[in-house]
């Protein structure tokens, strides 16, 4: 929105001001300075940088009421603040587990997924490839398998389509049971995340069709091994790791999202990893903790996950789940019961990460929004407009609209600038 008084220099006028500031203008013309932030402050009682500045070198200030407008002026001009497109990366997790086979609809859940991902018409990876950084990894383990969990990967890399195509487009699932160790997959990944050198935000879209496994019990050759002493290794106790793999990749900045292919993922469990994947609490039902506690003999203080409101005991052999199956706050789930509502689901994913932000080259200072110039090809774009731009943060520029589709579907120019005063460049 454009602020309804310009502010003018010295030599034109502080016209709905004047009896306020008109000695302070005089002054400052003799000194030959303007009453601006930047370069040309000063020092005093009321002087500073950034948004308050807006002493003159000879100690005579603007009144209260304007502290904080951009003033115009000799050594006071617009600040380019040099926006750079924000690139996020996404890692595609596929589950590759034997239950991949069943049928979704006309078709496997394993080729239905492929192809809404990866064909090259109406795929949701090829449109996508030029403003997200992919990778890729197809994850599961199976008893002969010598490492635990068995990735097949692809960097991440813009325009990496073909590259993904190239390892996802022939593979198959195990022709022999194939497990799927979920928490396993996030951690790799989550390493491999956090060893891009880039400072783009950092995404997991996980995708799965069933609850997750650890690695299978009967597993020969250098296998890692369950921390459960004296208890046989049964891969279906995965629950609690996979929660505490996902909660551990959000405290490093990298969130996830949970899509569930089939109706085998528990709701449960499904609530719970898209609540940790968002940063928000999980609740472990009393069903998923006597499955842990009983049935996988993993005590209560040996669960990895941070969960609400457990037994103050957790050594208690007894079940003392007292929170409620809903939580406060709900990050949203996603079970696509079709194609076509898991390509909906996946482009509404991928849609939210990649959002047409700008990383500036500084900081605006607080409640200078108002103040900014943006220009998408020539064009000036308008604050908070529908098809404008906001101020996501005090360092990120977010366009809007049609402003957005123009820089995800053609080439742009992009031009941000703030009035001294109102953006401390790095």
């Amino acid at each position: 929105m454009q602020s309804k008084f310009k502010f003018g220099s010295c030599r034109s006028g502080l016209w709905p001001f004047v009896g306020l500031v008109a000695a302070a203008c005089a002054q400052a013309d003799v000194d030959g300075k303007g009453l601006g932030a930047g370069a040309n402050s000063g020092s005093g009682a009321n002087s500073g940088s950034g948004a308050n500045s807006g002493q003159a070198g000879n100690g005579v200030g603007l009144p209260d009421m304007l502290q904080g407008a951009p003033v115009e002026g000799e050594g006071c001009n617009d600040l380019d603040a040099k926006p750079e497109l924000v690139i996020p990366t996404v890692a595609l997790v596929i589950d590759r587990s034997s239950s991949m086979t069943e049928a979704y609809g006309a078709a496997s859940r394993w080729d239905v997924l492929k192809k809404t991902l990866l064909d090259p018409q109406v795929g949701i990876i090829k449109p996508k490839e030029a403003s997200i950084r992919f990778g890729l990894a197809l994850y599961t383990s199976t008893a002969a398998a010598p490492t635990c969990p068995m990735l097949d990967s692809v960097d991440f890399a813009l325009g990496g389509y073909d590259a993904i195509n190239a390892v996802y487009g022939p593979s198959l699932t195990p022709n022999v049971k194939a497990e799927t160790p979920t928490a396993e997959a996030i951690r790799a990944v989550t390493e491999r995340l956090l060893a891009t050198a880039d400072r783009s935000p950092k995404y997991i879209l996980l995708a799965t069709d069933g609850e997750p496994d650890t690695c299978p019990g009967t597993c020969m050759g250098d296998c890692p091994v369950h921390e459960r002493p004296n208890f046989p290794r049964d891969p279906n106790c995965g629950q609690d790791e996979s929660i505490s793999a996902v909660q551990a990749a959000h405290a490093k900045g990298i969130k996830t999202f949970v899509v569930a292919i089939g109706n085998e993922v528990g709701e449960a469990h499904l609530r719970a990893l898209a609540n940790v994947g968002q940063g928000l609490p999980p609740v472990l039902s009393d069903m998923a903790y006597n499955w842990l506690r009983y049935s996988c003999n993993i005590k209560p203080a040996n669960l990895k996950g941070k969960y609400i409101d457990l037994a103050a005991d957790p050594n208690s052999n007894e079940l003392r789940i007292t929170a409620p199956m809903q939580t406060p706050m709900q990050a949203e789930t996603y079970r696509p019961e079709n194609a076509e509502v898991l390509a909906r689901d996946l482009g509404k994913i991928l849609n939210s990460v990649s959002d047409c932000s700008f990383r500036l080259k500084g900081v605006v200072t607080t409640d200078s929004e108002r103040f900014g110039k943006v220009y998408l090809n020539n064009v000036a774009l308008m604050n908070m407009d529908p098809n404008g731009w906001r101020l996501k943060s005090p360092t990120e520029v977010e366009l809007l609209g049609t402003a957005c589709t123009t820089v995800q579907s053609s080439d742009w120019n992009l031009k941000i600038s703030f009035p001294c005063g109102t953006f401390n460049p790095e």
